[in-house]
């Protein structure tokens, strides 16, 4: 989350002249846009609901006032103020301009290209090492959130969010498929290991898991 937060912050002075323009001198204050946009962040993040549910978190949860920006004693602001404030913020150009900034950040950066799986470190379908199947396991990321996985018989689409894991750059990810013509599904990570290799955690729900490590095509 530290290094999350670093790359908003990189993101937000970036755009401190855009934010100059929304402040007006008269009128009743309202919430600042900076802090806005980092709640929004953990909406989405989290998976949070609604407004309501989002200021009742932010009531009790440090990580979350450390994250936006507002002091231990302050209090959170009023859901329908925040969706006005929200909704406000939306209809310019500068929610996108943060969000653009945010994943240009090169740690956000997905690679294109298919990553054949070169060993594994457990063992994986009910004692099975993956040595036995007979087709190359792989992963794919393409694009901003999209990708693909394949452990022999096994085939999944993935949905991925670019991050962080103990201070690294990581990619989390959710998946759905078919183990031949079974629906599968299940979720993982990934992140660079040592000599440049991509290591992680595959996770089948119900199932069995393994850990892997990758090299790229």
């Amino acid at each position: 989350m530290r290094a999350i937060r670093l790359i908003v912050s990189e993101a937000l002075s970036a755009l401190e002249r855009d934010f100059a323009t929304l402040y007006s001198p008269i009128g009743r204050p309202s919430i600042p846009p900076e802090k806005l946009l980092r709640a929004m962040l953990l909406q989405a993040f989290y998976s949070i609901r609604s407004e309501r549910l989002l200021m009742a978190r932010l009531e009790y949860d440090l990580l979350f006032r450390w994250f936006v920006g507002i002091g231990v004693d302050d209090a959170a602001w009023d859901h329908s103020v925040f969706s006005k404030n929200r909704d406000r913020l939306l209809e310019g150009d500068i929610a996108a301009k943060f969000l653009s900034a945010v994943l240009a950040w090169p740690r956000f950066q997905p690679s294109p290209r298919p990553l054949p799986v070169a060993g594994v470190s457990s063992k994986w379908m009910s004692g099975t090492t993956i040595s036995s199947i007979s087709e190359e396991a792989h992963l794919t990321f393409k694009g901003a959130a999209d990708g693909e996985i394949g452990f022999g018989a096994l085939k999944g689409f993935l949905d991925v969010r670019y991050g962080a894991r103990d201070g690294s750059a990581c990619a989390e990810f959710s998946w759905e498929g078919h183990d031949e013509t079974d629906p599968a599904c299940g979720r993982g990570w990934a992140m660079i290991g040592t000599a440049g290799r991509l290591v992680g955690h595959f996770y089948i729900h119900n199932a069995d898991d393994s850990g892997f490590v990758c090299e790229r095509a």
